[in-house]
Parts: C-alpha cells; sequence; structure tokens
C-alpha cells in the first residue's frame, strides 16, 4: 500500500496548499511517532493480559507519553534537529482484542489507534491526559511542535457517538464489523460534531495541529467546517494550528 501526508494552509478560513510564504509548515522536520512502538516509559500502564490469540506484532510493547516524555528530556529529539512531533492516534480505543481482517484468523489489540471509543478520553494505554498535556509542554519548551492524528471517519460501534446517532453510520466494508463509517455527506451535524471534536482536543491538550486520518473520506463541508473552527481558535490561542490529512 501507498500513502502521503498532505499538508496545507487555513487562511481567513479557507483551505489552501503551501505557499513559500508558510515557513512555519515549509520549515517542519517531522518525527512520526507510533506511540505503542516508541519507548516504555512505566510499566504501569502495559497490557498483561494479552492472549494467545493475538499474533506477537499486534499486542500491545508498551510504548507510552511517560516514554515520550523521557525522550524530550533527554535531548533525543533535539539531537536529531527535530521541531515537530507527530502521534499516532491517542484518543481511547477498547480494550481485549478484537478479530480484525487484516490479522484472521489471529485477533488484534487496538494498538494503532484505529477504532475509537470515545472522544474525550485518551488510550489507557499509553498514559493520563495529565500525561498528554505534559508531553506537549515539555516539548514547547524546547522549541518542538505536537500535531495529534486524528481518526475522524470512523469509530468502534462501542462509541458514544454511535449509540447516540445511529442514523450517522453506515457498515465498514473492510470485514471489521466492530467498525462503524460516518456518512459526513448526508449528515451535516456530524460534521458539527466531529469538528467541534478536533477543536476540543486542540484546546485541551494545546498541541499545535491535528493530521486528518484517511482524509479522502472527508467531504468540502467537512473541510470548510473545520477551516473555520481553526481559524477561531488561531485567534483565540493567538497562534498558528497545523492542518495534516492522510490520504
Amino acid at each position: 500500500t501507498s500513502s502521503m501526508i498532505y499538508s496545507c494552509s487555513i487562511k481567513n478560513g479557507e483551505v489552501s496548499s503551501l505557499t513559500n510564504t508558510d515557513d512555519m509548515l515549509q520549515n517542519m522536520s517531522i518525527y512520526s511517532i507510533l506511540v505503542d512502538r516508541f519507548y516504555d516509559g512505566t510499566s504501569e500502564n502495559n497490557d498483561k493480559k494479552s492472549p494467545d490469540s493475538v499474533i506477537p506484532y499486534a499486542r500491545y510493547k508498551g510504548g507510552d507519553f511517560a516514554g515520550i516524555i523521557k525522550k524530550i528530556r533527554d535531548g533525543y529529539f533535539t539531537s536529531l534537529n527535530i521541531n515537530t512531533l507527530l502521534l499516532s492516534p491517542v484518543i481511547d480505543n477498547p480494550d481485549g482484542t478484537l478479530p480484525t481482517s487484516l490479522t484472521a484468523p489471529s485477533t488484534s489489540s487496538a494498538f494503532l489507534g484505529l477504532w475509537p471509543i470515545h472522544h474525550e478520553k485518551v488510550e489507557n494505554h499509553f498514559g493520563t491526559m495529565e500525561e498528554l498535556q505534559l508531553l506537549i509542554k515539555e516539548a514547547h519548551k524546547r522549541g518542538i511542535f505536537v500535531v495529534l492524528d486524528y481518526i475522524a471517519d470512523q469509530v468502534h460501534k462501542d462509541h458514544p457517538y454511535f449509540s447516540s446517532n445511529p442514523q450517522w453510520f453506515i457498515p465498514y466494508r473492510g470485514g471489521d464489523n466492530f467498525v462503524r463509517i460516518i456518512d459526513f455527506n448526508s449528515h451535516p451535524d456530524a460534521v458539527d460534531k466531529v469538528t467541534d471534536n478536533i477543536i476540543w482536543w486542540l484546546e485541551n491538550t494545546e498541541a499545535d495541529g491535528v493530521k486528518i486520518d484517511n482524509a479522502g473520506s472527508i467531504n468540502e463541508q467537512f473541510r470548510r467546517s473545520l477551516a473555520k473552527k481553526i481559524r477561531d481558535l488561531e485567534k483565540k490561542s493567538d497562534k498558528n494550528i497545523v492542518v495534516m490529512g492522510h490520504i
């Protein structure tokens, strides 16, 4: 498979491609971190119950916010001239294991963070909201930006969005029947809810930007709604916000 990161600027509520004047974006040196696989800073949040049905590469390996904080403080990223950390999804995912199409007939843990189960909680295997906030503060002290990967178009079937608004969703076609896909084209209120949640994460963590996963599935209404809310947040916080898309 192939993928790319598309970075854009948002000015006056409009999404546009990068120009030579977008110094912050043009000068980013990005270190992409898969949180679970980076560094185990504390064993307290490690998964000690992975059953034999989970193949080794699909188990939690112990990486967490504490490990990233340690490496920030040790100067690891600074020594590499990194000025931006792109964190894999940090939102809470289901505990236990799930029968996925990618690991069949084995099961998988949710270490990739692709199946959000709540919109305002962090993944307990990675740490706490306070630790995520500390990670970002420690990065900022050293002139390092932090961008959060955000899963916008799908949730686990036990997510409050699905139980409260089942009409928003269509079945996932990949065979994983626990995943629900949000139909943004038919439900403007879903667009408003999810874009509000992106702003919630930016405000509550003081992260410097967001990367929208599977951005090719996001419609024009979503992009414009997010652009306006990002612009309002930039005015409120007096700082630039980075928006990226994984296509």
